[in-house]
């Protein structure tokens, strides 16, 4: 079950569209995904997912203000900055070392 996972993981990884609008922060297969590297994702798709869900609050209730904007992005930052270091950075090491082992990468 977790080679199935692993494997739509990656898949989804190597697509373009779930990177969009941070196209230039997809690695390369043979890529690892370091710490840094996580980091600048995170800033990038959490700033962009608390914002766009504000715009969304935005729309169905009118209300704005910066503490609920600071809000929504904190938050985003936190969702990503869970989910790649403890879903996408592990999943995305591992296909990086089983691709070196298997002499495909040097």
């Amino acid at each position: 079950m977790l080679k199935k996972i692993e494997n739509f993981h990656n898949y989804l990884s190597d697509t373009n569209y779930v990177w969009f609008p941070f196209l230039f922060l997809k690695l390369k297969p043979e890529e690892e995904l370091t710490i840094v590297h996580m980091f600048k994702m995170t800033l990038c798709f959490g700033f962009y997912l608390g914002l766009m869900y504000h715009v969304k609050v935005y729309f169905e209730t009118g209300q704005l203000g910066p503490e609920a904007i600071l809000i929504s992005i904190l938050k985003g930052f936190m969702l990503f900055f869970v989910w790649f270091n403890v879903v996408t950075r592990p999943i995305w090491n591992r296909r990086v070392k089983r691709l070196s082992l298997e002499g495909k990468i040097s």
